[in-house]
């Protein structure tokens, strides 16, 4: 674990819940805003680059792992 996220889990397990109720949705969104972005990145290059792709990419398959990838970091988040 580095010094950074030791400090911050310090740190939040010193705040009130009052306070976490605040900050918990904000990392969600961006876990989330992350997730899409990158999905959004990963489509746009495989639409750009398909004919560079082994004849038996399964793009859509690749897409849905990282989706779940992604599902999974955000769940547990909370």
């Amino acid at each position: 674990m580095s010094d950074l996220r030791a400090e911050a889990i310090s740190l939040i397990n010193k705040m009130p819940d009052s306070e976490l109720a605040e900050i918990v949705p904000d990392l969600r969104e961006r876990r989330a805003k992350a997730a899409r972005e990158a999905y959004e990145r990963i489509h746009q290059i495989i639409s750009q680059n398909k004919k560079n792709l082994p004849a038996d990419f399964d793009y859509e398959r690749e897409l849905e792992e990282v989706r779940e990838e992604q599902l999974h970091r955000y769940e547990n988040l909370g």
